[in-house]
C-alpha cells in the first residue's frame, strides 16, 4: 500500500473542514448545531499529529455514541 492508497474506495466529500492556528476552538459549536433529534452522532477523524492528546475527542464536543478515527500517516 502506497501512502495515497488507503483502501477506502468511495468516500462523500466532507461538508466543512477547518485547519489553522486555532481552528478546533469553535469545532464543539459547529457540531452541536448540526445535530437534531434524528442526526445525533457525527463522525470524528483525527489527524495522528493529536495521537498524544488523549482529551481531543471530548475538547471537539464528541459524544460517546459518536465514531472517532485517529488517521496515520507513513511519514
Amino acid at each position: 500500500m502506497t501512502t495515497l492508497d488507503t483502501g477506502v474506495k468511495v468516500v462523500r466529500n466532507v461538508g466543512r473542514f477547518t485547519f489553522g492556528d486555532g481552528a478546533a476552538l469553535g469545532i464543539a459549536d459547529l457540531v452541536a448545531s448540526k445535530r437534531t433529534d434524528e442526526k445525533k452522532d457525527a463522525v470524528y477523524l483525527i489527524d495522528d499529529y493529536f495521537k498524544n492528546d488523549y482529551y481531543i475527542a471530548s475538547s471537539l464536543g464528541a459524544k460517546p455514541t459518536d465514531a472517532s478515527s485517529l488517521r496515520q500517516h507513513n511519514r
